[in-house]
This record gives C-alpha cells, structure tokens and sequence, in this order.
C-alpha cells in the first residue's frame, strides 16, 4: 500500500494510529512496536531538519571579506591527473586515485603558494622555489653539429694498390716472395725471370754498344740511334736500370732478370708458383699501401642531406676499446643500393705504423654532420614533450613562470634547436619544469570552470584533448 506524505502531522498520526490497533491486538508487543515506530520517525525527521536547518545556515552564512561566494565553492582533482577537475568528491575516472582537495578559485596553494598572473603564468615563492630545486639558466645561441651514428667496413684504398704482372714470356727460376700478407719496399725483387727474349735482348743491346765505340765518324749518329732503340726496348721489357747500366760497362748477359715491386706496401695476393711458365701480361702479385685505408659506411636516405664530402668522422672498434681514429668523407654515392635504400660513404683514415686498421675489419663509425649557422637552442631535458606539442617553462622575474609552446628543429649533443618560441637572453627553466607545467594547467582549468555558468562541473581529459574516462564514474557523481 502506497501511503502519500503531504504533511509530517499528517504521517505521524497515520504511523501512530497503525501502531495503537496492533497494540490493542497483540498486547505488549504492539505496545513495544508503536514505541519503536515513533521513536524512529521522531529521530529521523529530527535529523532531517537539523541537516535542512544547517544547509541554509551555510548558504545564507556571508561570504569572507574580499572573497566571492564562488571561491568558498570546494573542488577536487586527481593528483596524477590535474586536468580533471570536479565538485565533487570520489575517485578518478582515469587511473582510480582519489581525488584531492583544491583549496579555493582565487590561487593555488599546491606547491607553496602560487598566484595566477594572466592565463597561464603562475608565480612561486622563494622558499618553495628553493624545495623544489628549480633552476634557471640563459636561452643562448649555438652551433649544433649533429652527429650520425653508423656501421662500417675497412677496406683497401683502391688508388693505393698496384698489380704486378709480367711483360714478357718465361719461367720462374727463383720465387722470392712466396707468401702473401709479406710487406715489401719498392724496388725489391719478387722473383727472378728466365726469358729467351730477354737475353736475345740484352746481347743487342751489347753488340750495338760494340759497334758504336769501334765505328768511324761516318757511322757515329747512326750507330747512337741503334744503341738508345736497343736500350729503350730492354727498359720497356722491365729490365731494371742497374742491370742495364752493367751492361754499358760491359759486363755479361744475365741468365734471368729479376721482377721488382713497383710500390710499397704489403701483398695481398699471389698468382705464380716457382717454376711456371708465364705468359706476357700475367698478374704476378696485388700490393697494396695500408698506410691509409678506406671506411665505407653506409648512410640511410634520410641522412643524406647531412652527410657532406669534407666532414669529420670517427671510427672506433670493438678490439680497440677505448680507442677512436680520425677521418674525413672522401666520397658519398650518387646512387642507393636497392637492396638496403643505403648510400655508401667512404672515410679516409691515417693508419697506425703496425697497421691496426685492417681490411674486412667492421667498425663504428660517427658521422659529424656539416655545421650550419648559430641559433637559440637548449637543453633537451628542459623541455616537456606531450607527443602533440613541446613546452618550455620561462622565468619572467619576480617569481612569475610562463609556460610557452615552442617549435623545434634539428637535435644534436643533448641540444635541440628553438625556431620559435624563445628568444636570446630570457631565463629558462631547466629542472622541475614539470610541477610548475602541472600547477598552471590545473590553474587555467579552474579559471575555465569560473566561466561556466553554475559553476563547477567535471573537466575531463576529453577537454584537454586525452582519451575519454574509461574506468568507473567517481563516487557522489551520480544521480
């Protein structure tokens, strides 16, 4: 049965009558049951009253002086998340934490003390300033010269090694060099040729030097020109200079001529044996100078731009720790490989006398990119990153702190370059910039609460452009 209250009289002699008909019915324990009954309407109406009587004491209760009605209004936020900002009390609907007390509209007193300036600007007092460890330093100009990391490969400088190879047709009498990976000088002897042609050669050459010393004056010029034909054939054959020289002196015909290195350097293959028979323009041996070497690095699409023919380079091993060789780009390809969409890159690098750097060797080699003009630029970690916009915290004096948003550009050594945003001189703020960034969010969020008509109302992450509440709605905020 449904029963209509319109008036507490009413209700309660409607309850008592109830309860005299059960009395007079069943005794003492109706009797019990109407003292019950009244007793507990009677306190619960009381109760009501008394909160009825308190809420409109407190909202006629005049408001502090120099204070609005809407700065007593209480506010709650989540210390994780100091975007969502409601009147009333509960857990947050982002990460379950429950809410926290916001003292009042007017200023902030989280973090000792702050004061609103503007619509951003909040202002720190010194002892707070000294607890949070904040610390300041002067946007300047620099050089930033970016760096790219990369792996490499040793290789032999190919404009420092020559090929051997016979000029004439023989055997190989005596094989002096046997083994690949020796160093030679230039002038050594290889190995030694026997060569029918090279004898028939060298005993022209000795005739005509015969005849020209026992010939008359008639036959001096032509004899001259026999003897310089015959000694330009031997020379064009390989036979070396001392060897020609004695026979001017008139010494013997060799049996064999010996096959000397044309450079320095150390030999890195070995085509003949003792004994073979070898035909004219046969490779003999590769000798190659490792006194410089080639690094060629591989340099992504991307990186292209930076990598200059010129720049520095450094290249470090993995059986040298602790050790680091100098260089500089010699040549950057025209062309990617279309397997790896990589460009090759090659670095000149100075040796050490007991040739370290050998080829097939794999290094890792920093690219120092070429230096561009000087700009504002500062340190990484005085920046705060949220993925779709970069801000920086700036010191405007007196206390005051200004968040701004910047626009950056290139990184390098800890540094990142500041195209708009900041200028040379202002003081930045490079540690805690985090809190006082926090502190003027919540700050610009109740100041847009206070222009809401009826005053407070959730301020979710979807206001801030995050995702939308997820987890369970915060306690008292229903219905």
């Amino acid at each position: 049965m449904k029963v209509k209250r319109t008036e507490t009289g009413k209700v309660s002699g409607m309850v008592l009558g109830v309860a005299l008909g059960a009395a007079l019915a069943g005794g003492m324990v109706g009797a019990g049951a109407i003292w019950w009954l009244g007793s507990g309407h009677v306190a619960t109406s009381s109760t009501s009253a008394g909160m009825k009587a308190t809420t409109e004491q407190d909202r006629r209760k005049p408001a502090a002086k120099g204070r609005s009605p809407a700065v007593e209004k209480i506010m709650y936020t989540c210390a994780m998340h100091p975007n969502y900002i409601t009147d009333k009390p509960g857990n947050c609907p982002i990460c379950g934490m429950i809410l926290v007390r916001v003292a009042d509209h007017g200023h902030s007193e989280r973090l000792g003390g702050m004061e609103g300036n503007g619509a951003s600007r909040v202002r720190i007092d010194s002892v707070t300033l000294r607890n949070m460890g904040v610390r300041t330093q002067k946007v300047e100009k620099r050089v930033l010269t970016s760096a790219i990391r990369t792996s490499g490969k040793i290789a032999v400088d190919e404009s420092r090694q020559v090929l051997v190879n016979a000029r004439v047709g023989g055997w190989v009498e005596i094989l002096r060099v046997s083994a690949t990976g020796r160093s030679v000088r230039k002038g050594e002897s290889l190995l030694e040729l026997y060569s029918p042609d090279l004898e028939a050669s060298q005993e022209e050459y000795r005739q005509a030097l015969q005849y020209a010393g026992g010939a008359g004056n008639a036959v001096t010029e032509g004899s001259r020109e026999l003897v310089e034909s015959a000694r330009r054939r031997l020379a064009n054959l390989g036979v070396p200079e001392e060897r020609i020289r004695a026979l001017e002196r008139g010494g013997a015909v060799g049996r064999t001529i010996p096959v000397t290195a044309p450079a320095s350097g150390v030999v890195l293959e070995k085509f003949v044996i003792e004994g073979q028979n070898i035909m004219p323009g046969t490779p003999l041996f590769r000798i190659a100078d490792l006194g410089k070497v080639w690094v060629v690095a591989n340099a992504y699409q991307g990186d292209l731009a930076r990598v200059k023919v010129g720049a520095a380079a450094e290249i470090a091993l993995s059986y040298l720790p602790g050790r680091t060789f100098q260089g500089r780009v010699a040549f950057v390809s025209p062309v990617l490989d279309p397997e790896t969409r990589t460009a090759e890159v090659r670095i000149e690098v100075a040796n050490t006398a007991s040739l370290d750097l050998k080829p097939e060797m794999f290094a890792t080699v920093t690219l120092r990119a070429a230096a561009g003009a000087a700009g504002v630029a500062v340190p990484e970690q005085a920046l705060i990153r949220s993925g779709r916009r970069d801000i920086a915290i700036v010191a405007v004096g007196d206390g005051y702190f200004e968040p701004r948003e910047v626009r950056l550009g290139s990184a390098a050594d800890g540094y990142v370059e500041v195209l708009e945003g900041l200028r040379e001189g202002e003081n930045l703020v490079v540690s805690s910039q985090f809190l006082i960034d926090s502190e003027s969010n919540l700050k610009a969020a109740i100041e847009q609460l206070q222009v809401r008509d009826g005053g407070a109302a959730d301020l979710g992450p979807n206001d801030s452009g995050g995702p939308a509440p997820t987890g369970p709605m915060p306690q008292g905020s229903g219905k």
